[in-house]
């Protein structure tokens, strides 16, 4: 029996708008015959559906011949590396960001002197007598029609998708925009002509919308300007998991010499040398060498773990200050970091329950919106004494008021938003409804305190045995652990840079790998006045003194050379 893979088939919808887009497409294909369920992603595009097994062949066809009936289209998305698939979103929200910035600002430029021109006597502000609908009324309506014209044209995608998502019956936010925008203009048109003909132009001149025409459309134009900036912005955490692994490494060749090759390159089996301080670009093994490697981004233990030959090794993790050489052993998809990435991707598109609330909501929104507008309209104009213009203006008004985008694209902008930075943060959350829960969460349990740490070991507290001081402790560990490439030697000898301890000869060092460090650390008595018997004092007859140190990790064992008092 044909089986298909585990999980949905994903598709990259293209033309949605607002929530009612996404609301309708995941309704109607969500009836269709083999389809399971489906759950339609607004702010990532995407689409993830749910077939009965052995049912693709025949019904992926079907479905993107339904959602290009509705006007959209529905593309089976590639299965490209998350880095590349995550490049091409950047890419195409940047230039989309850039497109309604090319048009916002010409929008601008003619909208505002338009709104003045028409509403420059609310805020009593004269206008010449030429220009001043008294005296020159037939100027007046040309100029006015003048400025609209520049910005209709420039917003004229709204009518053009508006318009078609209507007669493919699947009305959305556009539409709105379309039909009001476009009634109002229509009327100003009519009772510019009948101005221009002479008829009561005056009172023609006071009764034109274009300035609601070109400032509702610059307005909208503008609030999805700032949507494309807040979905672009919303991809930033993503980008940063996907910096945690280098875009190169460097593989070691047959003739000894390494050479840096893309990280796509890299094959299992090569052998890959990590430099001090770099990052591991895949999962293997340690072939040669010995450091300490920070896990924090897996584990989020702060102190780095040591490792030698033989010990694995994960992508995205730091190396310390040795240099070691690697086996790969899972690379591209297959390592650690890329199934995390995985995972994160597919919570930032899922829904949680409130987003599916909202997404019903939406679907009968725009509908309802319309026939509201409709019945409002109607009302003025025939239970009331006002112009038509009035019953004009209370459609027009209600119908580009009511926007369902931002309820729409809330939520599953929050969960972007929340999954990617907590992932960031080395929390994972496998989808929406497990971070709409977490929001009623209370109390949480942590295993073990390293759990939660910034990852870096830093000096906190000290507790002097006998009669030395805090400074210069601190100054003769900084100075030992200089020596020293243990995780713990940073915060000891960064403690020592903050509190301005002086840097002073070591001599006799002694290192015993996993217990400690022992030397002869050499004081400046002008610095540090002696107030106890030194250690050991040295010959050489310069004004200073010795201490003989150490540090010990095994339970209190004294190292060779490392004398008690």
């Amino acid at each position: 029996m044909e089986t298909r893979k585990a999980g949905p088939l994903r598709f990259d919808i293209g033309g949605m708008h607002c929530a009612a887009c996404s609301s309708r497409i995941e309704r109607v294909v969500g009836r269709m015959e083999n389809v399971e369920r489906i759950a339609v992603n607004l702010a990532t595009a995407k689409a993830q559906i749910w077939l009965v097994p052995g049912t693709e062949q025949q019904t992926v066809p079907l479905i993107m011949e339904r959602v290009a009936g509705m006007g959209f289209s529905a593309v089976p998305s590639q299965e490209e590396d998350v880095a590349v698939q995550y490049e091409k979103k950047r890419q195409q929200d940047e230039q989309d960001r850039r497109l309604r910035l090319g048009r916002l600002g010409p929008m601008l430029v003619f909208a505002v002197p338009l709104l003045v021109v028409s509403m420059g006597h609310m805020l009593g502000l004269r206008l010449p007598a030429w220009l001043d609908p008294q005296h020159a009324p037939r100027t007046f309506m040309l100029v006015q029609l003048a400025l609209t014209l520049p910005v209709v044209w420039l917003g004229r995608h709204f009518y053009r998708e508006g318009l078609q998502a209507l007669a493919n019956r699947a009305p959305t936010m556009d539409s709105l925009v379309a039909v009001g925008t476009g009634s109002a203009l229509l009327y100003s048109l009519w009772t510019t002509l009948l101005g221009l003909a002479g008829s009561e132009p005056q009172l023609r001149a006071m009764n034109l919308y274009y300035e609601s025409v070109a400032v509702l459309l610059t307005m909208i134009e503008l609030g999805q300007f700032l949507e494309a900036t807040a979905r672009r912005k919303a991809g930033d955490a993503m980008g940063a998991l996907l910096r945690l692994t280098p875009e190169t490494a460097l593989r070691l060749e047959a003739d000894g010499q390494s050479r840096e090759i893309p990280l796509a390159a890299v094959m299992p089996g090569d052998t890959l040398v990590i430099r001090p301080g770099a990052r591991i670009p895949v999962d293997g093994s340690v072939a040669g060498g010995k450091s300490a490697v920070d896990l924090s981004l897996l584990t989020g233990e702060s102190i780095p773990v040591a490792v030698g030959p033989g010990d694995s090794l994960v992508a995205g993790s730091v190396n310390g200050e040795g240099a070691l050489t690697m086996t790969a052993e899972h690379v591209g998809q297959d390592t650690r970091l890329a199934r995390i990435i995985r995972l994160v991707r597919e919570a930032q598109g899922s829904k949680a329950p409130i987003a599916r609330l909202a997404d019903r909501v939406s679907f009968y929104f725009v509908p309802a919106v319309m026939g509201i507008a409709t019945l409002a309209g109607l009302a003025w104009l025939i239970f009331s004494d006002e112009p038509a213009s009035v019953a004009v203006t209370v459609f027009v008004a209600v119908l580009v008021m009511a926007c369902p985008c931002a309820m729409g694209l809330a939520t599953p902008m929050s969960i972007m938003v929340g999954t990617g930075r907590g992932a960031q943060l080395g929390v994972l959350i496998k989808n929406g409804a497990a971070l709409e829960q977490a929001g009623h969460v209370r109390a949480i349990a942590v295993d073990k305190t390293g759990t939660l740490t910034t990852g870096k070991p830093v000096l906190t507290g000290i507790v002097p045995l006998g009669d030395a001081d805090e400074r210069t402790l601190v100054t003769l560990a900084a100075a030992l652990e200089a020596r020293s490439e243990h995780p713990l030697a940073l915060a000891l000898t960064a403690a020592g840079r903050e509190r301005g301890c002086p840097a002073c000869p070591v001599d006799a060092v002694d290192v015993a790998p996993g217990l400690g460090i022992a030397g002869v650390v050499t004081l400046d008595a002008a610095l540090f006045p002696q107030k106890s018997r030194p250690c050991r004092t040295n010959n050489s007859g310069s004004d200073s003194f010795a201490w003989d140190c150490g540090r010990n990790f095994f339970r209190g064992r004294s190292l060779p050379g490392e004398r008690k008092r």
